[in-house]
């Protein structure tokens, strides 16, 4: 499965913002692109906190547990 295809498996698109959580915090990303495989992003808070770097770069879902936003508003 591609990164495109995971994120499109969480209902992502560009604009959608997703968080996830590993050993070292907590992230928010916004989706900037899509590629046929791969897509960017930039980062937009880092464990509650606003992000001010928000360089666009390659993502990978594979290493967390990434959730829309949306998604955390309805729980």
């Amino acid at each position: 499965m591609t990164e495109t295809q995971r994120l499109y498996a969480l209902g992502g698109k560009v604009g959608s913002r997703l968080t996830g959580t590993d050993e070292q915090g907590t992230d928010v990303i916004e989706i900037t692109a899509i590629g046929r495989d791969n897509f960017m992003a930039i980062k937009v808070m880092k464990d509650g906190k606003i992000w001010q770097e928000g360089r666009e770069t390659n993502w990978t879902l594979t290493l967390r547990d990434w959730k829309l936003i949306e998604e955390l508003k309805k729980e």
